[in-house]
């Protein structure tokens, strides 16, 4: 018999994946520019106000397709090791939550990490552990979308 929640499972788990995706570059925008953001709106030069309109709109509209854009390079390059992930937890039966949190934040550390060390810049892979915040982030929100299973569902008759 079929699991309750089996049906339409794939698809719930590219949607996920696609949320997380989003919540990681979302974060990895707010990460790298939040202090110019803040320090834009702070400390405003004294402008004309269409001159201040035209800049919001530059300003929201660069932060829009930054976050798109980061959001797609990270759904592309965690693709296949978050898949992997995902069917290791699934194999080995740990718990999801706290292990998906922890295996985004790897993943999310590994990949600038193994780019860099690639390119010749292995001495300073530390430095970009910095991107286990949006690792964690997009793991904790790809559970929470996926549709955290409960210990109380039962097996169909």
């Amino acid at each position: 018999m079929t699991h309750p929640a089996s049906k339409g499972q794939p698809l719930r788990g590219l949607i996920a994946y696609g949320i997380a995706s989003f919540a990681a570059g979302l974060s990895t925008f707010v990460m790298f520019n939040v202090d110019g953001f803040v320090r834009a709106f702070r400390d405003p030069a004294p402008v004309s106000t269409e001159l201040d309109t035209i800049m919001v709109l530059v300003l929201v509209w660069t932060a829009i397709t930054m976050v798109l854009n980061f959001s797609a390079i990270i759904g592309g390059l965690a693709a296949l090791p978050g898949a992997l992930a995902v069917l290791a937890m699934r194999k080995l039966r740990l718990p999801r939550g706290w292990t998906d949190t922890f295996l985004g934040a790897c993943v999310g550390a590994a990949i600038p990490a193994l780019f860099m060390f690639a390119l010749g810049d292995g001495n300073d892979v530390f430095r970009y552990s910095v991107f286990s915040i949006p690792g964690a982030i997009g793991g904790l929100v790809y559970w929470l979308a996926a549709g955290r299973p409960t210990p109380t569902q039962k097996v169909s008759p």
